[in-house]
């Protein structure tokens, strides 16, 4: 999986596709980069990639809202470093990650090789499927829906 991530971020880095994956270009994309400093966020900068960009299609307000508003012109990285700033989402996301629902089951120690992680993929406003994982450099659009 490492492989084909250097492949494609090298791809995608010189402005080319990689298996049909471009750099998505819509302008109204919400997208942030997961920074070091909030832990094992992956799943909560999903949710919050997922939520955001279907503001097209849903009403939102509160904290969420608040946040990407007010950070809709900063680059992904610092709306990154904002939401590690932001004690709200921060202590909303700690609250979920600590309840006993969002725990697994252990695999076996000596069992296959395990790699998590969460991303989100949503429809744009111009009808693409859009991968948007704050570990990559930019959202990623893997054409039309």
């Amino acid at each position: 999986i490492y492989a084909a991530r250097r492949v494609q971020d090298a791809a995608l880095r010189n402005g080319k596709s990689h298996m049909s994956a471009s750099v998505a270009t819509e302008p109204d994309l919400f997208f942030l980069k997961q920074v070091i400093g909030f832990g094992n966020a992956c799943g909560t900068i999903a949710c919050l990639h997922a939520i955001s960009n279907c503001r097209a299609w849903l009403s939102l307000d509160g904290p969420l809202e608040t946040f990407v508003s007010s950070h809709e012109s900063s680059s992904p990285e610092l709306r990154g470093e904002a939401l590690l700033r932001d004690s709200t989402l921060r202590a909303s996301s700690d609250l979920c990650a600590a309840s006993d629902l969002a725990q697994t089951v252990l695999p076996e120690r000596e069992g296959p090789p395990l790699d998590h992680h969460f991303a989100a993929f949503v429809r744009s406003r111009q009808n693409r499927v859009i991968e948007l994982d704050g570990t990559k450099r930019c959202p990623i659009d893997h054409g039309p829906t």
